[in-house]
């Protein structure tokens, strides 16, 4: 109705503006508006209603409006079940219907980064923006009319352990988009051309580093983690190792890597059996592959410190032709994701939180946090001040991250220590049964909203299923979350805070210069073993 209101406003314009100009198009304009049929028929039967109803009853919001499909209450339908069907040749299918009109359809394939060698290392990074190509079957341009003419999407995501391709589109749309995704995976003709614009994209990303310089230092952390491990290998190229890599590449490491055994096909928003169909269909020819040869994480810890050039044109993250801010990252090994006690170094995470400076969307992020309380509300000069914690199939890395004024790197680590290390002390700086508590709650409702979300749903649907085999519901990590004692979480902090630490330190050359502080952090840590 809006819509029709705003068109009659802009053609009475439109024709008031002719008749002043004295109509140069020589023909009168039409008095009347173009009608709507549909529209005017809602019309006429609302206004029938309305002269017929009682008084007050116009306003009940019981009955429901004609000429408006009825709706099913939420209620009634099935509670959402999780199945999962093995194909001959390996692949499992797994589903969750939600009862919704959109599917997300992701392709799980248990490879990434870790499994590269040295002559083919960031050929995963490239494939990622190599989404969509031309196909033995049709062009490029025609794939992407094809998505663009079902308004569906599809997207890949590339980590160390796990390559996935993600899909969005209506339920009906779902066969079409599934033959799309196969053909792009299984049926790439890499064509130079289209093969030179990925290596553009990445380049670009390249370039754009010192800018953003937050991916540079996680991947910087994994090499201080693991200097002699594949998973410590950087997932970006560099130059050189960018423009190597071409066709032959690309296809060796899809044949060797993307084998049926090691894939997962996921599926929200739709029925289960007839993403079995598809499956049998697009992906039952996808070959077996032997179990991978996994080399072990062998983590060592050490420090890699970066300088940052001086620039005379200023950038988003520079002032005054240098950049604003320097970097410290401290990280310890943690538990894997298969570890008995990676939901106490959850907690653990949850409790240090953190934030930054500026909350985008109003208060509330973090704010009972440790790092936040006891970090970000005392130091003007830390201008966010974060615990990550990331966990993989046979390790971890738990820690923080501080982004600072660029002239007082050399300040925060100190900070950092003493805030790590006052988890393991008495009153008044230890931990209390309320802090511990109210973490377990905030991991609980973090994890919950989270999978409200379909994508989100759908990667813990089928990144869940690669690992464990099937999918542990919420309400079991929701127990072992509150099984989370207040000495389990001292005494994994303990733990982690056992092994050697990983450091990265990232900035202006003088802020490099002054920070000579790794030898003082490990001995730092080695009291605390005492």
């Amino acid at each position: 109705y809006q819509r029709r209101v705003r068109g009659e406003s802009v053609f009475n314009m439109m024709n008031k503006l002719l008749n002043k100009l004295g109509n140069p198009l020589g023909k009168p304009r039409p008095p009347t508006p173009p009608s709507f049929p549909q529209l005017k028929s809602f019309e006429a039967k609302l206004k029938e209603r309305e002269q017929t109803a009682k008084p007050f009853e116009r306003l009940s919001l019981k009955q429901e409006l004609p000429g408006i499909p009825a709706l099913t209450s939420q209620s009634i339908l099935k509670k959402p079940e999780t199945r999962l069907t093995e194909l001959s040749n390996g692949l499992r299918v797994t589903s969750e219907e939600i009862f919704q009109p959109i599917s997300v359809v992701s392709l799980f394939i248990g490879t990434g980064s870790r499994y590269e060698t040295p002559q083919n290392q960031g050929v995963s990074h490239l494939l990622e923006k190599f989404i969509l190509p031309s196909t033995v079957r049709t062009s490029r341009d025609e794939v992407m009319k094809k998505i663009e003419g079902i308004g569906a999407s599809v997207q890949c995501a590339v980590q160390r352990e796990v390559i996935s391709y993600t899909t969005f589109c209506l339920q009906e749309d779902l066969p079409e988009v599934m033959e799309i995704l196969h053909d792009s995976i299984f049926e790439n003709k890499y064509l130079e051309e289209e093969l030179q614009g990925a290596k553009g994209i990445v380049e670009h990303e390249l370039s754009q580093l010192p800018e953003n310089p937050q991916s540079l230092i996680f991947e910087q952390l994994h090499a201080a983690a693991y200097p002699s491990s594949p998973i410590g290998q950087s997932m970006l190229p560099s130059p050189e190792q960018l423009a190597n890599l071409g066709e032959p590449l690309c296809k060796d490491f899809v044949s060797n890597e993307y084998a049926s055994n090691r894939m997962v096909l996921a599926g929200v928003g739709v029925e289960h059996d007839k993403l079995v169909k598809l499956s049998e269909k697009y992906f039952s020819s996808v070959p077996k592959k032997p179990a991978h040869q996994q080399s072990p994480a062998v983590y060592v810890g050490s420090e890699v410190r970066t300088e940052e050039a001086f620039r005379e044109n200023e950038g988003p993250c520079q002032k005054n032709g240098m950049p604003h801010c320097s970097h410290l990252v401290l990280a310890f090994q943690s538990p894997s994701l298969l570890s008995d006690d990676l939901h106490a170094s959850c907690v653990l995470s949850s409790l240090l939180g953190g934030g930054s400076s500026f909350s985008a969307g109003g208060p509330g992020k973090g704010m009972y946090s440790r790092l936040y309380t006891r970090v970000m509300n005392r130091y003007d000069f830390i201008q966010s001040c974060n615990c990550f914690n990331l966990s993989y199939s046979d390790t971890g890395l738990f820690g923080v991250h501080v982004t600072v004024d660029r002239d007082q790197l050399h300040r925060v680590a100190e900070i950092v220590c003493n805030e790590l290390s006052a988890l393991l002390s008495e009153k008044p700086n230890g931990l209390t049964n309320e802090e511990v508590q109210r973490a377990k709650n905030q991991l609980k409702s973090a994890v919950l909203m989270n999978l409200e979300m379909r994508n989100v749903l759908v990667e813990d649907l089928g990144r869940q299923t690669l690992l464990f085999g099937e999918k542990i519901q919420p309400e079991v990590h929701s127990e072992k979350i509150d099984a989370v004692t207040i000495d389990q979480v001292k005494g994994i902090a303990r733990s982690i805070f056992s092994s050697k630490p990983s450091v990265v330190v990232y900035g202006i050359q003088e802020s490099i210069a002054l920070f000579n502080q790794y030898d003082a952090i490990v001995n730092y840590f080695n009291q605390l073993k005492q």
